[in-house]
């Protein structure tokens, strides 16, 4: 859907060192000037931190800004997308799991970058060296070669220690990164540590609501959520959505994307009233955001609707499901494997319907549906 292009944002441009300045200048102005070039390398730190957060995002712990993908019954494991707008099979009537997207970070300036640890300014050679460090790692993650990478991403953290210190955003940057990659390779402990310990860095030079920090917050409350730590994982999911409301309100993708989270998290907890009501949150603002049949919003419209069924809440999910086969049928056409998926999980869901309301016009509806969509019949 666009929201994972690697297409590079243009770099901002190079900034000059205070050894240019005009050697009449006065003593006063030259340490203005010098000051004024210490600033510029540290945005240009913070915009390092802030990409390699993006990566991290994107590969490390999850898509980013991304509604939920169903799940089928057999493996739970997400179905592809962006725009493969999957369905459960016939018989899956499970809630579609949501894939927790972290909050992404954004470039903020030297808000960041200026609070590194004491005794730390960096020179415009050494944000340069790290970055691209960083970079052959970051690609090599992206591109799935995990192995390749760790020793490379260790080399880069360790020039970031020497470089720019333990409390530099590009070094927490780092070893979040780290942490990401432990995990994708099973080493859930090892990923806890790291994370963690970048969480409690960017907490102390940034603040609890930074975006970079609400980035990490989200990623550790995952990795918690992995492990098994549903309390734990809670209490940052929630107090990442808390960060995300207050910095960029109710409407924003990226809050969206923490409610998501949450919802999945109550949802994993048994939790479904709780999980329903930020469900149609997360809903009305990808309806007001996105529009009624961007396949994102469908997405959500079918895990409402999945979980609204699963609670035994038929003549609610009908609707939904309704709403959804409509969506998809004017984006994709009649023939489409997605529609005719939608359609099927309607019939199922009217003939579900039909034999606990002992309902014959339920099956009829059913019946209707599938003729118009060719939808073979499924044994009672």
């Amino acid at each position: 859907m666009g929201l994972f292009s690697k297409k590079k944002k243009p770099e901002p441009a190079a900034v000059k060192a205070a050894s240019n300045a005009d050697p009449k200048v006065d003593a006063k102005a030259d340490t203005k000037a010098a000051a004024k070039a210490d600033a510029k390398v540290s945005t240009k730190a913070a915009v390092v931190a802030a990409k390699a957060d993006e990566l991290l995002a994107r590969k490390g712990l999850g898509k980013a800004a991304e509604p939920a993908p169903r799940t089928t019954a057999s493996s739970g494991t997400p179905c592809p997308e962006p725009h493969d707008h999957c369905h459960a099979e016939p018989h899956d009537h499970s809630h579609a799991k949501h894939t927790q997207s972290p909050t992404e970070a954004e470039p903020q300036g030297s808000s960041g970058a200026s609070n590194a640890t004491e005794g730390f300014t960096p020179d415009q050679a050494s944000v340069k060296s790290i970055a691209a460090a960083l970079a052959i790692p970051m690609l090599m993650i992206d591109q799935g070669d995990l192995d390749g990478a760790e020793p490379l991403l260790r080399k880069a953290l360790e020039e970031c220690y020497e470089k720019l210190g333990d409390r530099h955003p590009s070094t927490l940057t780092s070893i979040a990164c780290l942490g990401g990659l432990r995990k994708d390779k099973g080493d859930l402990e090892g990923a806890e540590a790291l994370l963690k310990e970048a969480l409690a860095g960017k907490r102390a030079i940034l603040g609890d609501q930074h975006p970079s920090t609400l980035a990490s917050i989200a990623w550790t409350g995952q990795l918690l959520q992995e492990k098994g730590d549903l309390d734990g994982a809670e209490a940052l999911l929630g107090e990442a959505l808390t960060g995300c409301r207050a910095t960029l309100g109710d409407r924003h993708p990226k809050t969206l994307t923490s409610i998501n989270n949450l919802s999945a998290l109550k949802y994993a907890r048994g939790d479904l009233d709780g999980a329903a009501v930020l469900c149609r949150e997360a809903l009305d603002g990808y309806r007001e955001a996105l529009g009624a049949k961007h396949p994102s919003t469908l997405s959500f419209v079918y895990g409402l609707g999945s979980l609204l069924r699963e609670q035994g809440k038929l003549s609610e999910a009908i609707p939904l499901f309704r709403e959804e086969l409509a969506g998809c049928t004017a984006q994709y056409g009649k023939g489409h494997k997605e529609t005719r998926g939608s359609a099927r999980n309607l019939v199922e869901l009217l003939r579900e319907a039909g034999r606990r309301e002992r309902k014959a016009a339920r099956f009829i509806d059913a019946d209707e549906v599938a003729a118009e969509y060719g939808i073979c019949r499924v044994s009672e």
